[in-house]
């Protein structure tokens, strides 16, 4: 079982076989896609600014993109 690996990345899998003889001859690459997740990370340096007595304007920039796992495709207030 693989651990660890990175959300929303490729990889090359090879399998080496090997027993008390020793190893065998590695496997094809095959490609791996580990798909989207949700992202780890909060909107960053979020302000609001009142706009009247019942409307609040927001601005926010996104998660690091070390922690979007993927493509936002919006927020939730």
């Amino acid at each position: 079982m693989l651990k660890e690996l990175t959300r929303n990345s490729n990889y090359d899998i090879v399998v080496v076989p090997f027993n008390s003889q020793g190893s065998g001859p590695p496997s094809p690459p095959v490609a791996v896609y580990v798909g989207e997740a949700v992202p780890t990370g909060e909107p960053q340096a979020v302000e609001g600014q009142p706009v009247s007595s019942t409307e609040v304007r927001l601005h926010w920039k996104p998660p690091q993109q070390s922690q979007q796992n993927g493509d936002l495709l919006g927020y939730k207030v």
